[in-house]
């Protein structure tokens, strides 16, 4: 197998190309494991290039102010695992707004942060607060 043979092989492969790319790094992988096994001498694919592909626009949906209102609302200020989660949301909106301002990089890594943790004191909300019944 040479470098050529790889080559043909994916400029005749149908599909888009991110599914192109993805084959031939299947393939690189499975060469590699061979030239490690030492069942042939060299990665064939290795020297291939994939076709070019550059995402320029993301697919992440952005939340609108009503979004966010009806989130802020539903959260009961009557209780302390409502307040929890207020401060939890408070908290993850001021470490946006310092990476934004301060540090000058994307919101993304703070937003997934924010997600998450809204996610896990959600689905946790009966063990938090019994847990906080029983240090008062």
């Amino acid at each position: 197998m040479r470098p050529f043979h790889v080559a043909a092989w994916i400029e005749d492969f149908p599909g888009s190309k991110p599914t192109i790319k993805q084959k031939l790094a299947a393939v690189r992988m499975l060469y590699d494991f061979l030239v490690v096994r030492q069942i042939t001498p060299s990665n064939p694919a290795h020297a291939v290039r994939g076709p070019k592909y550059v995402v320029k626009k993301g697919k992440t949906p952005v939340w609108s102010r009503e979004d966010a209102k009806t989130l802020l609302d539903s959260i009961p200020k009557d209780s302390v695992s409502g307040l929890r989660d207020l401060a939890l949301v408070a908290t993850m909106a001021g470490a946006i707004l310092t990476h934004l301002f301060i540090v000058g990089g994307s919101p993304l890594v703070p937003a997934i942060l924010l997600v998450g943790s809204l996610t896990v004191a959600w689905v946790r909300r009966d063990q938090i607060s019994s847990a906080l019944s029983r240090v008062r």
